[in-house]
């Protein structure tokens, strides 16, 4: 029987998925953080968008109810710094570094709400980075993250910082939108903010570095106090491309390459 093979195509392939796999890790593109509060208790502040990848939050307290929370739909199933949370398609979210802290936060102004009060009471802190893992490289991607404080001694100069550098963060969160003199924020108190970034994977792997500030943003680090996230979730918000699309595109340009030098 006739073999149909074509080593052009055979070597164009295995070198394009050799350089997929050695890209740097795609810019996500944050947007301004939202004040989680808007003045009453809703769960609207979590994202539904596309189809959910993997949830994660950090509250594990197993005897105050505290295993898998739903909010407003989305299903956050707890885990615990260094762990890799898996999730749909092997998709994981892994916090790198930092300090459980499984029943410190509160709720603030959502008022011990059930399922809010369960997604956002822990969290982990002093972390350097987070790690997603098993993307679909062509994917695009919508990451938000829930970082909130509610202690009295907290207030909006405590921010979260996501990418960029230690000098000037690519997104910022607030952990508490209480203001420093006392007097409540607008939109709410003693509750932080979530933050939504999206990326087009161009690599397997997407990590993002995590900075914190305790001064309103006049100095940052990479795992202080302030490096903090109470949850974290992963969506798909375009259909998942065919294997073969993208790959092919590039195939052509490849192949035609290779002939021309021949």
């Amino acid at each position: 029987m006739k073999k149909n093979s074509n080593p052009l195509l055979a070597s164009a392939t295995g070198l394009a998925l050799a350089l997929s796999s050695q890209l740097p890790a795609a810019t996500i593109s944050w947007q301004p953080s939202v004040d989680m509060y808007q003045g009453s208790t809703t769960e609207t502040f979590v994202n539904t968008e596309g189809t959910s990848i993997v949830a994660y939050n950090n509250t594990t307290d197993i005897t105050s109810g505290d295993t898998a929370v739903t909010v407003n739909g989305v299903s956050f199933t707890p885990q615990n710094t260094g762990i890799p949370l898996v999730g749909v398609g092997g998709a994981t979210i892994t916090i790198n570094g930092g300090t459980d802290n499984e029943n410190a936060f509160g709720d603030g102004d959502f008022s011990n709400n059930g399922s809010i009060y369960h997604l956002i009471r822990g969290g982990t802190f002093e972390i350097s980075s987070v790690t997603l893992s098993g993307l679909t490289i062509g994917q695009t991607y919508l990451v938000q993250a829930f970082n909130h404080d509610g202690r009295s001694s907290r207030h909006n100069d405590f921010i979260t910082g996501y990418d960029g550098t230690s000098s000037a963060p690519a997104g910022t969160s607030q952990l508490s939108n209480y203001e420093t003199d006392g007097d409540p924020d607008i939109g709410g108190a003693r509750v932080g903010d979530s933050i939504i970034g999206t990326f087009l994977a161009d690599s397997a792997t997407q990590v993002i570095t995590i900075y914190g500030s305790g001064n309103n943003g006049a100095s940052w680090a990479s795992g202080n106090s302030q490096s903090q996230i109470n949850a974290i979730q992963l969506r798909a918000i375009e259909p998942i491309p065919e294997p073969s699309s993208g790959l092919l595109v590039g195939l052509a340009g490849t192949v035609l390459l290779l002939r021309r030098r021949k």
